[in-house]
Order: structure tokens, then sequence, then C-alpha cells
């Protein structure tokens, strides 16, 4: 079966396992130098819809594709969702002593084997707040925190 890119793209994956829509195919990801695809990229949803842009993209592997047919691609992942605590990386940066939110919720898919195929964080943290006395800016924050989700769950979401 071949198929060219532009076709799937028109293509809104669902998960098999709860019916849930993922998205639409925005890019694939090949295998270099064999050219094969490895994995379909799909966008996770924006938190305000048209606004602050999209987070990070789900990275479907290719061999949790279950069938494709002429609108739909079928993927077979469980979704979870997850939630922790990001402890020691920052604080109320207004007094150390007053309430913070440090709780980073994940939605996590799982293949047949219970091998994270895909993730998605969210961790509402102002980009700036690096600490009571530290008012230095920082873009990384949230690179940091995928890190240390990383460790947590197997697969950087």
């Amino acid at each position: 079966m071949s198929m060219r890119f532009t076709q799937l793209q028109c293509k809104e994956v669902i998960c098999v396992s709860d019916g849930r829509r993922l998205g639409f195919v925005t890019d694939v990801q090949v295998e270099i130098p064999s050219g094969n695809v490895c994995a379909i990229v799909v966008p996770c949803p924006a938190r305000f819809p048209g606004c602050f842009g999209r987070r990070d993209d789900f990275i479907i592997p290719w061999n949790c594709i279950k069938r494709i047919g002429p609108d739909i691609v079928l993927v077979e992942a469980k979704p979870e969702m997850l939630k922790t605590r990001i402890r020691g990386w920052y604080s109320n940066r207004n007094s150390k002593d007053k309430p913070f939110d440090d709780e980073a919720f994940v939605i996590r898919f799982r293949d047949d084997s219970g091998k994270t195929v895909a993730a998605m964080q969210n961790f509402n943290c102002h980009s700036t707040v690096v600490g009571p006395q530290n008012m230095l800016i920082t873009s990384d924050l949230q690179g940091g925190v995928r890190a240390r989700l990383a460790e947590w769950l197997g697969g950087v979401p």
C-alpha cells in the first residue's frame, strides 16, 4: 500500500481503546537513510483554542497504527491520566511561604506491552518563577519539567 503524505494529513487519528479523537496527522517521522516512516505526529490540543499556540505533539509509533481507512487512522494505545508534583524547582516569587501550584498532569498512552508510546504534560507555571530571590527570566522551566517527568514516565512528554 502506498500513500502520499498529503493524503495522510486529511485523516483523523482515533484511539481504538476508548474512541478518543486525538486530532489530525500533521507530520511524520522518517528513519534515515532507509526512508521508512517510523511515527506519525498529531498536535496536542491547545489549552485555549486559537490562543497561546499549541503545546507538544503526540508522536505515535507506526507499530501502534492498527488500520488506515479512507477518513481515519486507528491507533491502539491505552490512555492514562496521571498526576504528580514537581518539587524543589520553584516557589511563589513574592514569598516562599505563600502557596503555589506544583502539580503536573500527564496524559500517557501505552501500547499492549505497557511501553509508553506518547505523552502530553500540563504544568502551569509562569516562566519567570524560578525562585523567591531570583527575578531572572527563563524559558526553559518547561524543558526541565519534561526531563523530570521523562524519568518518571519512561518517555519524554
